[in-house]
């Protein structure tokens, strides 16, 4: 991956891999993806706003680092707060586990 616009916007994002968890960090808002495809030809892709988030995201995850990792430790929270306090604390929540 390679930063083609070296400007950053700060927004809010969560992950699958931490349920009911948000933060705001920043995040490059133009990137160029290279890589090969299934008959081992250069394919290349510019990833823009939205998207390169989400790529610098996934690639995040590839070197070992998690969203967390890069967030203003202030601004983490629970997506479900509002729930949890219309039902007065009185709650019941499952976890799935994927096999």
């Amino acid at each position: 991956m390679k930063i083609l616009d070296y400007t950053k916007v700060t927004d809010e994002e969560s992950c699958e891999s931490m349920v009911g968890y948000s933060a705001e960090l920043p995040r490059y808002t133009k990137v160029l993806l290279t890589g090969l495809d299934h008959e081992g030809k250069e394919k290349k892709w510019e990833a823009k706003g939205w998207s390169a988030r989400i790529v610098q995201h996934e690639m995040d995850h590839l070197e070992g680092k998690f969203y967390t990792d890069l967030m203003n430790p202030e601004t983490l929270c629970c997506v479900h707060w509002d729930a949890v306090n219309k039902m007065e604390g009185r709650i019941f929540t499952t976890y799935m586990i994927n096999k």
